[in-house]
């Protein structure tokens, strides 16, 4: 039986204890996508604070998929020093802790701003909170999309990162691809379950050609939460084939921008279903698969998360907004705290600045 604080290999990574945590976006890049020293700064405490694997948010991997001002871009290699930089800053911070540090890249798709020129998608499917219209993915723009992110994956390798993890949940590129309500292509990239996972199965098959065996993560939706959208029934099976294909580790989320509140993956104090809503979920794919399944959603206490690892319905447990708050929970859970201050207000993920706890 294992338990919280025990180690855990991931393709030959090993990560000290099963705390992860989870991308989130940090507002602290420059204009350009570099990481600037505010950047490191945020990630030091995060290095020190004894979370066995820490994934940074999601950097895009051309300017065609940027979500949001001051992200992290990983489409240019003069990115690479600065993320050479971080890690640095970040495994010097873990010191003897030795915890590790992911890349997440991702392309925004039809969920990034209405200003961006000519932003793309696997359909003509309008976004309907951001107001964004994408036009089709033409089949042969398809395969330079495929080199970025292969090229992305690179820029992670080289600037020393543990890992990569790709963004295929949320509604980004990747999770548009594997959904029916943003693909309804009738070429060999939709139509189909099948048709539908052709695109992150050659996603993984080009990072891997360049990252050899450095670990490869997956962030994938299980379900959109929206009629016409992604279902459990269909999310297991792009899960498996995944595995199958070589993904090292699999976090699993829900919904995107468009779905109900209440549904989606970043749920409130009310109305959440309480701590590990999402788990129901992971525990489905870990009895499926063989690779290492991160549980994700709401986690607040040391004894909710105990109770998950021991009974292994996953392998890892992944929290965001709580260790915005406090970057040094995992520590506090081993010292004897039992919950995290954390009320899943949501406020950290607003305004213009860096992202930060709004209660502090």
């Amino acid at each position: 039986m294992a338990e919280l604080f025990d180690p855990i290999d991931i393709r030959g990574m090993r990560v000290p204890n099963r705390v992860v945590r989870s991308a989130t976006s940090e507002r602290a890049a420059d204009d350009e996508g570099h990481v600037t020293p505010e950047f490191i700064e945020y990630y030091r405490p995060l290095g020190a604070g004894g979370a066995g694997l820490v994934i940074t948010g999601y950097a895009f991997i051309r300017p065609d998929g940027r979500c949001n001002p001051r992200q992290l871009g990983l489409f240019d290699d003069s990115q690479i020093p600065g993320l050479s930089e971080l890690v640095q800053a970040f495994h010097h911070a873990s010191g003897d802790g030795g915890a590790r540090i992911a890349a997440q890249i991702v392309h925004g798709g039809r969920q990034v701003p209405p200003s961006t020129r000519d932003p793309v998608a696997p359909s003509v499917v309008p976004e309907p909170v951001l107001g964004t219209e994408p036009r089709a993915l033409f089949e042969e723009e398809i395969e330079g999309l495929l080199l970025d992110f292969a090229e992305a994956a690179r820029r992670v390798k080289e600037a020393g990162f543990d890992a990569v993890q790709l963004h295929a949940a949320h509604g980004y590129m990747i999770s548009q691809f594997l959904s029916p309500h943003t693909n309804r292509r009738e070429d060999g990239w939709g139509g189909s379950p099948e048709g539908r996972r052709r695109f992150a199965l050659e996603t993984v098959a080009r990072v891997r050609e360049e990252i050899d065996d450095l670990p490869l993560l997956i962030k994938l939706n299980l379900e959109d939460g929206i009629e016409g959208g992604l279902c459990a029934e269909e999310g297991l099976e792009h899960a498996v084939a995944l595995a199958e294909a070589g993904v090292d580790a699999i976090e699993v989320s829900a919904g995107m921008l468009e779905t109900p509140k209440g549904r989606g993956a970043v749920r409130g104090p009310e109305g959440s279903g309480g701590e590990g809503y999402l788990l129901n979920l992971a525990a489905k794919v870990k009895s499926l698969v063989e690779v290492p399944v991160i549980a994700v959603g709401g986690f607040r206490s040391r004894m909710v998360i105990d109770t998950v690892i021991r009974s292994g319905q996953a392998d890892m447990v992944a929290m965001a907004r709580p260790l915005i708050r406090e970057p040094d929970l995992p520590k506090k859970f081993l010292q004897g705290k039992e919950r995290a201050d954390c009320v899943s207000c949501s406020g950290c993920h607003k305004g213009e600045g860096p992202t930060s706890c709004a209660k502090l």
